[in-house]
């Protein structure tokens, strides 16, 4: 007798497209796809009558604090909103100043305790000490993807230099053709500028005056930099949270010659845009931007010119955003774990008509791909783990803080009504939330680690 068998439902295969199959698991596999008639006999037996069965979401983009400490408290809140929210495996920047190698076993034991998720790490390159250690963080850490800043954020992160990035880019290319460079691309200069005459023009003000200090050209120009110093340093390219009509227009252009430049959109710059009511609590950076940028993010998910989807997650309460400081003076950062996958539901296939194939790809396939988790993840097939997500497209739930899961008292998208939610998540082959509630006390996620 095997675990569990879902029928009923229609899976989405990420290769193949709707499938009304049933599925078997057992041991955390997946050991069965066909007739539910034709599978072996089954402890438990679920139901998906009406519903969607998809391989669990990806979210290649988290950021869960700066340090060890704030680690092992955000890993076990926001890996509990993922997973009520349909995400099953989660991409964390480590951001050390100093040396990983006498870190990184501290994450490693906050993952053996119990979170509600798989990880995987990606490491930010900041320092000369860790870009003399780079090698030794992909044979330690387990990890093939590394960060680079071309524009940092005031006392959390500093920029690197155009020099810099292209002695790493060369380093991560060293490590063979699976390692893989992420980039925050903005022009720090251009930027910085904008905000001093900004800031001697405007005591306050609101999104719209926060993303236009950020203008959409620094983004396209730092991209079409990062990918020439990535094809001089011959190394797969990464662009974090892509937000602008300009950067699409140039990834559009950049795409054609090199097939190993990818491109990520965020679901908080897919659901929201300046004007939204929300107002500072939706302070980040790269800055939520116009309608028209929203829009054109979304075209260049059809255009498959957006190769996944992240959240860019940076849990912050009320009290630690600081609203009351203003426009100068607030902080930047929310949580959206628990919303990542209703969003692209709602916006994506409800709003604009994506077919629900294309956006289940972005969601999980083509992260698992780049990153170096396929088919382990991302796929429903015979032989792969059994993380998986049962959605419902015609349920409408509004949000609301104390909804999502996460220990942030706030939410971008509270007060809005989303269509498209999950109710279910299935972990290494475990059931761990059901309708919006976790059903463990404690996490099953592991550690995947991932080399170059």
């Amino acid at each position: 007798m095997i675990d569990l068998i879902i029928r009923n439902g229609t899976l989405v295969i990420p290769e193949c497209g709707l499938v009304e199959s049933a599925v078997a698991i057992d041991r955390g596999k997946i050991v069965g796809i066909g007739d539910s008639t034709c599978l072996p006999r089954a402890a438990r037996i679920i139901d998906a009558r009406g519903k969607y069965v998809i391989p669990g979401v990806i979210d290649p983009h988290v950021h869960l604090g700066t340090s060890p400490e704030q680690f092992s408290s955000l890993a076990v809140t926001e890996s509990r909103a993922a997973v009520i929210g349909g995400v099953t495996t989660v991409g964390c920047y480590l951001r050390d100043k100093g040396s990983y190698l006498s870190s990184y076993s501290d994450y490693m034991d906050t993952i053996r305790n119990g979170v509600y998720t798989n990880m995987c790490f990606h490491v930010q390159i900041s320092t000369e000490e860790h870009l003399s250690e780079l090698k030794e963080y992909a044979e330690k850490i387990g990890s093939n993807t590394f960060k680079f800043y071309m524009c940092g954020n005031a006392g959390i992160v500093e920029s690197a230099s155009d020099g810099f990035i292209y002695a790493g880019f060369k380093k991560v290319a060293s490590l063979g053709p699976n390692a893989l460079a992420t980039v925050h691309a903005e022009n720090e200069s251009v930027i910085d500028r904008c905000i001093e005459e900004a800031k001697a023009q405007k005591e306050d003000g609101g999104l719209v005056d926060w993303y236009l200090t950020r203008p959409s050209f620094a983004e396209a120009e730092a991209v079409v930099r990062a990918a020439q110093l990535a094809k001089a340093a011959k190394v797969r390219l990464y662009c974090v949270h892509m937000t602008s009509e300009a950067a699409m227009q140039c990834l559009k252009e950049l795409k054609r010659e090199n097939r190993n430049l990818y491109a990520e959109a965020t679901s908080a710059h897919l659901g929201l845009d300046a004007a939204d009511p929300i107002g500072l609590m939706a302070k980040m950076i790269p800055p939520i931007r116009s309608k028209e940028d929203k829009e054109a993010l979304w075209q260049g998910v059809r255009e498959d010119i957006v190769d996944t989807f992240g959240t860019d997650n940076v849990t912050r309460s009320l009290a630690d955003k600081q609203l009351e400081k203003g426009l100068w003076g607030s902080k930047t950062g929310y949580a959206v774990l628990g919303t990542h996958l209703p969003v692209l539901l709602d916006e994506g296939y409800h709003k604009h008509g994506l077919p629900l194939k294309q956006i289940i790809r972005k969601a999980t396939m083509a992260p698992a791909k780049i990153f170096g988790m396929y088919p382990q993840k991302g796929t429903i097939q015979v032989g792969s783990d059994a993380d998986l997500v049962i959605i419902d497209l015609d349920m409408v739930k509004k949000v609301a803080p104390a909804l999502i899961g996460s220990c942030s008292d706030f939410s971008i998208f509270q007060g809005k009504e989303l269509k498209g939610w999950p109710i279910m998540t299935i972990v290494n082959g475990e059931v761990i939330a059901e309708d919006g509630h976790l059903t463990h006390t404690k996490g099953n996620g592991r550690f995947i680690p991932r080399h170059a």
